[in-house]
């Protein structure tokens, strides 16, 4: 798997991209590496791009997946706009949001539309 992130404060965004498998292990990973950097406050947005991903996450891993998630952005104010292309992908997401009620979240085909939920201008890879 490929993860990269960019933070952008001016805009108060986080835009995480994820390539490949994405299993428990990744996701721990990517998200402590998110969490390690200096910039990151979980009052930011983030944008999650899954789209060039396959989910490979069961129903056992999603109290793990949860825990991390929380420990990363408990307390924070910001939202998560998630993009999927495939119906799979739609359905774990949206367990997954059902059950983080920390962050308001929300799934999304396009970026456009992410960004206008999100309320943010326009961003560069």
């Amino acid at each position: 798997m490929v993860y990269s992130f960019k933070i952008d404060t001016e805009l108060g965004l986080v835009q995480e991209h994820y390539e490949g498998e994405l299993n428990l292990m990744k996701v721990r990973s990517a998200l402590d590496r998110l969490s390690m950097d200096s910039r990151f406050n979980p009052d930011l947005n983030n944008i999650v791009d899954m789209r060039e991903c396959k989910i490979t996450l069961s129903l056992e891993d999603y109290p793990s997946l949860i825990q991390a998630f929380g420990k990363v952005f408990m307390g924070g104010k910001g939202r998560s706009a998630y993009l999927v292309k495939d119906p799979k992908s739609t359905a774990m997401l949206m367990l997954f949001c059902k059950q983080t009620p920390m962050r308001k979240s929300a799934i999304f085909s396009t970026e456009e539309k992410a960004m206008e939920w999100l309320k943010v201008g326009s961003f560069s890879r």
